[in-house]
């Protein structure tokens, strides 16, 4: 029978999963994506904070607020801004 530590599988801890995100977006070379679930109010402050922790990389924005039929549409979209 395999057995596995249950708080392994867990999802981290709050205070470390800034700090996670902001090393992944440090290490990363070139486009990426990466997905943040959080309430509003933890959204508006990590938007805020990304920039001031690591002004050397650019970060956007996508905020799923209803459905989206079709994600890789809207990442084309907004690449062509850049």
């Amino acid at each position: 029978m395999s057995y596995s530590h249950w708080d392994e599988d867990l999802p981290p801890e709050p205070e470390q999963a800034y700090p996670d995100l902001v090393r992944s977006l440090i290490r990363k070379v070139g486009f990426g994506l990466y997905f943040v679930q959080c309430t509003p109010v933890e959204a508006d402050r990590l938007i805020a904070k990304l920039p001031q922790d690591i002004p050397q990389k650019k970060v956007d924005v996508l905020r799923f607020v209803e459905p989206i039929d079709n994600l890789h549409q809207r990442v084309i979209d907004l690449t062509r801004i850049f």
